[in-house]
């Protein structure tokens, strides 16, 4: 920007002194007037003459000294745009790489995510069969204590009715043997025990 002003400021002068320089040819017109009136040809040959010569001045005076900073200014401005395209271009391979990047932690994002889900399906589904086996184990144990419960309260209840069977077997052949036994044999039986304890 710095640098438009610099031209500006050459430039400037020249078109001053056009304008002044100009001002002046048409100051004069009044005089060359009445030569006009005389020649119109010659009024005609001499204002295309004079056009011609103001004309290619002009064009000397932008080129002599408007030239130099017109050509710097474009130089610069050229510069300037061919670094902004450089650093769009630049920009935009770095937001390039960076949407693929994005793009690849997205997959990966996606990808572990399934797996994840996989992983927990599969733990999920080991303790299932974990859970269920164990289950089936219990169960298992519950019955076979159960069944073991069982056998031990079959097992006593025979013993008892065994119990109870020998001792209403005693009381009977007791009672029967005491109906069979006659006084005599009651003695015999009393003075051997007695016998036995002496």
């Amino acid at each position: 920007m710095l640098r438009a002003f610099t031209t500006l400021r050459k430039v400037l002068p020249a078109f001053v002194g056009i304008v002044l320089w100009s001002a002046t040819a048409l100051a004069s017109k009044g005089g060359a007037d009445a030569h006009i009136a005389e020649n119109p040809s010659a009024a005609g040959l001499m204002i295309l003459l004079f056009s011609f010569v103001n004309f290619f001045i002009f064009v000397y005076l932008i080129v002599r000294f408007a030239k130099r900073p017109l050509r710097d200014f474009l130089a610069d401005r050229r510069k300037q745009l061919v670094e902004a395209m450089s650093a769009a271009a630049r920009a935009k391979e770095e937001a390039e790489a960076l949407k693929a990047e994005y793009q690849a932690k997205s997959a990966a994002l996606e990808q572990a995510r399934v797996e994840m889900v996989d992983e927990i399906k599969r733990l999920a589904e080991k303790d299932r069969e974990r859970i269920l086996a164990a289950a089936e184990e219990a169960g298992q144990r519950l019955r076979e204590n159960a069944q073991r419960a069982a056998e031990s309260e079959l097992e006593r209840a025979r013993n008892e009715l065994r119990a109870e069977a020998v001792a209403l077997a005693a009381e009977i052949a007791q009672r029967d043997i005491i109906a069979r036994l006659s006084d005599e044999e009651r003695k015999r039986l009393v003075g051997d025990f007695l016998e036995a304890v002496e």
